[in-house]
């Protein structure tokens, strides 16, 4: 019985040297296995990655990443996504361009051995102070993100890597990161069911092959993905019967710090495959299929219920087989027009923030190699005399509103302009441009407005 409650479980690990006790778990049932920032490097790197964990695998193994495009990317995690993303996809509204971007995407994925792809976002970003989505989505017009997500599931899907839209049922509404603490939805299932569902259902009719549970709360303080009715509606009225995956069950709105109760709770509530996180120990993977064991000897899991997950993610596994011969390409990308008037100043500053989670500690608009560009933290801000007539460069509006709070009301703010990849929803009196993304389309775009080019 543990080898079929180790299919459920999807580990994750930091670095290209296998863990001996990822290792032995592959080698006894584990069938999953996700890749993070943490495990990017060149391609050849990660394709060796990937097949010694396919060799040391007694499954067929899925092998999974966050590849969104835009701000999100974990095979290009060091340098920033060749892909704009999923905003700027939208405001381009070019269903052709989208489907070029998901197929490049899945591609790239398949390169180095990925064949699930954790995207695309179906979120619907109808607050515009959500810190956790905001230009990972497609839009705040659920007709349009719906077209779009079905658009990039089935060009990506017909390239043979499966996707998952997530997060389900809708985490657009949120105005805290489920990463870090609760994220409620306020509207609650009223407010999901009227601006959010489309775009899962979309997702669902073309056929995606795995959709991911969010950490929000509905109309109660149980996460979506440890709440049964959240699978029925997924289940039942969208009639979706692919894998169901959680979100990483060790952020704070899941687990609090119990990644065991998480699990089998979400099990319980209905879903398939667990995503246990990039830092998981032993420890904590023995914990869980322990208290899976205990679980089914109580009653509390059926062995029934069991063998239908498994089931389900036996079938995503074999319908989209790894092919190591498959080569990167030169992605083909349409370029970012960045309209701004007027001569860019000399200086450039980069704002020393925090990093959202979801994205990660990763480069974001790097233009330093090209540019002269200066970092800039809280002090420098509070008593540096050479910030008029400067550009500075923002990474969302916690860090602005930082950025904002301490500026010396004697400092003019007329000269400074200010770059934000997003989101930003108030520019608190800076004249502001929104980039839209983080990606290295968008680097360019500002680096040919500072070069003078655009």
């Amino acid at each position: 019985m543990q080898k079929h409650i180790k299919k459920l479980l999807m580990p994750g690990f930091s670095g290209f040297e296998i863990p001996d006790w990822i290792a032995g778990q592959l080698s006894s049932g584990l069938g999953s296995v996700c890749l993070y920032g943490s495990n990017s490097g060149s391609f050849e790197q990660m394709r060796d990655l990937v097949r010694g964990l396919a060799e040391l695998s007694s499954e067929e193994l899925t092998v999974a990443t966050d590849e969104e495009g835009g701000d999100v990317t974990r095979i290009e995690y060091l340098e920033g996504s060749s892909f704009s993303g999923n905003r700027t996809l939208g405001q381009r509204n070019d269903l052709q361009q989208t489907a070029s971007e998901a197929k490049q995407i899945a591609r790239l994925c398949s390169s180095i051995g990925v064949n699930m792809n954790l995207a695309p976002v179906a979120d619907v970003n109808t607050n515009p102070k959500n810190p956790v989505i905001g230009n990972r989505s497609f839009g705040d017009n659920q007709q349009l993100v719906s077209q779009h997500v079905s658009t990039w599931v089935q060009s990506h899907q017909a390239s043979g890597v499966a996707c998952t839209a997530k997060h389900f049922p809708g985490h657009g509404d949120t105005v805290s990161d489920s990463h870090l603490g609760p994220a409620i939805v306020s509207g609650g299932w009223d407010e999901i069911r009227a601006n959010h569902l489309q775009p899962f259902q979309a997702a669902v009719d073309a056929g995606v092959a795995a959709i991911m549970t969010g950490h929000l709360a509905i109309d109660s303080s149980i996460p979506a993905s440890q709440d049964s009715y959240a699978h029925q509606v997924l289940r039942g009225d969208l009639g979706f019967t692919g894998v169901v995956i959680t979100d990483a069950l060790d952020m704070k709105a899941a687990s609090n710090g119990d990644i065991v109760e998480a699990s089998i709770a979400s099990f319980v509530a209905g879903a398939d495959l667990l995503c246990l996180g990039p830092n998981v120990s032993e420890i904590e993977f023995d914990q869980i299929i322990s208290g899976f064991e205990q679980a089914l000897s109580s009653g509390l899991i059926s062995e029934q219920r069991l063998m239908e997950s498994v089931a389900r993610i036996d079938k995503l596994a074999n319908d989209y087989p790894k092919d190591f011969s498959i080569q990167p390409l030169e992605p083909e990308v349409a370029e970012i027009e960045l309209r701004v008037s007027g001569t860019a100043p000399e200086r450039v500053y980069k704002f020393v923030s925090t990093h959202n989670p979801a994205v990660g500690e990763v480069p974001w608009l790097g233009i330093e190699q090209d540019f002269p560009t200066q970092k800039l933290d809280s002090a420098e801000v509070a008593s540096s005399d050479e910030l008029e007539n400067s550009v500075i460069l923002v990474r969302h509006q916690a860090s602005l509103d930082e950025l904002a709070t301490l500026w010396p009301d004697a400092r003019a703010k007329d000269g400074v302009v200010i770059f934000s990849p997003g989101p930003i929803w108030e520019w608190r009196g800076f004249c502001g441009h929104d980039l839209s993304g983080a990606s290295s389309p968008h680097s360019k775009a500002l680096l040919d407005y500072l070069k003078g080019e655009s």
